[in-house]
């Protein structure tokens, strides 16, 4: 796109905002409301290394949402189904709590979204 990526900054992360799925789309304000929310998980589906808070992809700053849980969509296709079902529930991504997923690339937030659909989260 000429100009550079005109897509909106997550405030927080800086990660880009894109939207996925309208329908399950949520705000910046509100998830910034619900960070203390004890029914809530929010999962970074990015590379660990921007998990960590490397700089990367031109992001404002590097770093994660407080309090989200590492879960990279590139683990779905190098952890055994098992090894990622475990992971998932010790990361408390269950059917028991709200889960919200975010991402720099829509195709990394869907990987993670169809999986946990699959598994009944």
């Amino acid at each position: 796109m000429a100009g550079g990526d005109s897509r909106k900054r997550d405030p927080v992360s800086g990660s880009r905002l894109v939207d996925v799925d309208a329908e399950w789309r949520v705000s910046t304000d509100e998830l910034r409301s619900r960070l203390d929310d004890p029914g809530l998980t929010i999962v970074d589906v990015r590379p660990l290394a921007a998990y960590n808070g490397w700089n990367l992809l031109g992001a404002a700053r590097g770093g994660h949402i407080p309090g989200a849980v590492a879960f990279p969509s590139t683990w779905l296709d190098r952890v055994d189904p098992a090894e990622v079902q475990r992971l998932l529930r010790v990361k408390d991504v269950t059917d028991a709590r709200e889960i919200v997923l975010y991402g720099d690339l829509p195709e990394e937030v869907w990987a993670v979204r169809t999986r946990l659909v699959e598994l009944g989260q």
